[in-house]
């Protein structure tokens, strides 16, 4: 059984959320909008349909503060490494190519632990490693794979932007589970295997662009980021609270350590929560044809985003930004499609050259 939550609603044009995202516009759709959410089944090959839905509470079309969630887990274990510093310049990772690996200029990355990593990318593209520094393909065929979420090493969603979720059962084939309404999607993210989000270019009744990301704590804390930069976060009730971030409009990334800190990037700027309610914007200096396309981090005090030339921002969870080069001297315009580790001390950057891992 697998319960699921498809939040849409059509528009022109839409930018590929999730870390890397590209330029390609979504086809035109009419307007309107319609919320899939509640229980639903997915069989193989079967459709995943939901029931229910609607247009939120009363006050949910207004701009409102969220008061801050009272439950869910943080998002991390609490036992952050001894390397991370609290505040001041994180200490730099070691960073190395591993021959072989995923070279997709867009797409994600994700895992249950060191033992099991995957990344999807460009063309249906998806591989897997065991850490071990090798990379065994397991492609889906046809579309650009745009989210990953792995509740088990037998048990991975990946989701296409086409209508449709793909489920690793550990078989060695992709189960394609059809979305009833038609939507291409961006991004993935569940609570847990009976808890999913699948979003993309449609939005819940309190957006007012695509959805282009979505990320949360728990399942009584979601969160959403739309092409306008607006944060909508839901306690899980289905309805949905509009947040401004102060972003200018562009599509980007969003993520947190926990119901207290998050984050949301697009192009060129950083926006901080603690979750209530209001945001406030971090300084970031980039450099020439930079661009930042994502974000994650291990803890509060070690957050990634990524950017163009190879580029690397860090911080210790102070509201400074350093910059960090995955391949100082190189000069290849290495644009950074996303980022994710298993902890502190073993991350993986996807590039179009490759992916590079990183060690203290």
């Amino acid at each position: 059984m697998l319960r699921e939550r498809l939040l849409v609603w059509f528009t022109a044009s839409v930018w590929l959320a999730s870390c890397g995202g590209d330029d390609t516009a979504s086809p035109a759709a009419g307007g309107g909008g319609t919320i899939l959410t509640g229980a639903g089944t997915a069989g193989a090959g079967g459709a995943i349909s939901g029931s229910g839905g609607g247009s939120g509470s009363p006050d949910a079309s207004k701009d409102a503060v969220a008061p801050p969630p009272d439950t869910g887990p943080s998002g991390f274990d609490g036992s952050w490494d001894a390397n991370i510093p609290d505040g001041g310049r994180p200490l730099r990772m070691i960073w190395e190519l591993e021959l072989g690996s995923p070279d997709y200029g867009t797409g994600a990355l994700g895992g249950t632990g060191e033992n099991d990593v995957w990344a999807v990318g460009t063309l249906g593209r998806a591989a897997h490693s065991t850490g071990d520094g090798r990379w065994q393909s397991r492609d889906v065929t046809g579309p650009r794979l745009t989210g990953v979420w792995a509740a088990a090493s037998d048990n991975v969603y990946v989701s296409g932007y086409v209508n449709a979720v793909y489920r690793w059962d550990g078989s060695g084939t992709w189960d394609r589970q059809i979305i009833s309404s038609g939507a291409v999607l961006s991004a993935i993210w569940a609570s847990g295997s009976n808890d999913l989000y699948a979003v993309g270019p449609e939005a819940v009744p309190t957006a007012e662009a695509a959805l282009v990301s979505v990320w949360g704590s728990g399942p009584n804390d979601v969160w959403i980021l739309d092409g306008q930069d607006n944060a909508l976060h839901s306690t899980g009730d289905g309805t949905w609270v509009r947040q401004r971030t102060g972003l200018d409009p562009g599509g980007g990334a969003i993520w947190g350590s926990g119901p207290h800190d998050i984050y949301a990037i697009n192009g060129a700027s950083v926006a901080h929560s603690t979750g209530d309610g209001r945001w406030t914007l971090q300084p970031i200096e980039l450099g020439p044809l930079n661009f930042l396309s994502c974000i994650w981090g291990s803890a509060p005090n070690d957050i990634y985003i990524g950017g163009d030339n190879g580029t690397l921002f860090r911080s210790s969870g102070d509201g400074h930004w350093y910059a960090e080069k995955l391949a100082p001297g190189d000069e290849r315009i290495i644009s950074i499609a996303a980022i994710w580790g298993p902890n502190n001390r073993d991350v993986y950057v996807m590039t179009p050259v490759g992916t590079y891992r990183g060690h203290p």
